[in-house]
């Protein structure tokens, strides 16, 4: 389960820019295979997932509501990727072409070697996309058993 979490939220010309820190008991490994296989990432969510495990790869979440490109692949430390949601131009007014940057960093917690610290931030989200992240990442995040 998710043990810490902290987010600060800053919004600027309608765009938000999260940061949360977010502890796991799953190790950095097992984040990042949730995170960047579709098969992990599916059965995490709970919704297809299809992903491109590469720099560059292109990427859907959520039945294809999510979708974007990987652009930093650092094996189980780091994820950089490039995220847009389907609605973003209808229901938040943003341009046809924004993307928001979404950065995982993941390390071993000091108390203990299997679970996770994710330092996550994701830069030019739309308003009133913080709750997401915990609905739909962290809380599914930590009902996944190995």
């Amino acid at each position: 389960r998710v043990l810490f979490r902290s987010r600060k939220q800053t919004t600027m010309s309608c765009k938000q820019n999260l940061e949360w820190y977010v502890f796991v008991k799953h190790t950095p490994a097992e984040v990042y295979n949730m995170l960047m296989d579709s098969d992990a990432h599916t059965k995490m969510t709970g919704a297809k997932a299809v992903i491109e495990n590469k720099e560059g790869g292109k990427f859907t979440a959520w039945g294809g509501y999510i979708n974007g490109i990987t652009t930093k692949l650092i094996k189980d430390k780091k994820i950089v990727q490039q995220w847009r949601g389907t609605n973003w131009v209808k229901v938040h007014g943003v341009a046809d072409d924004h993307f928001s940057t979404v950065t995982y960093e993941l390390s071993v917690a000091k108390d203990n070697k299997k679970h996770t610290l994710i330092h996550f931030t994701q830069t030019n989200a739309p308003d009133n996309w913080v709750n997401g992240w915990q609905d739909h990442y962290w809380s599914k995040m930590v009902q996944v058993t190995e």
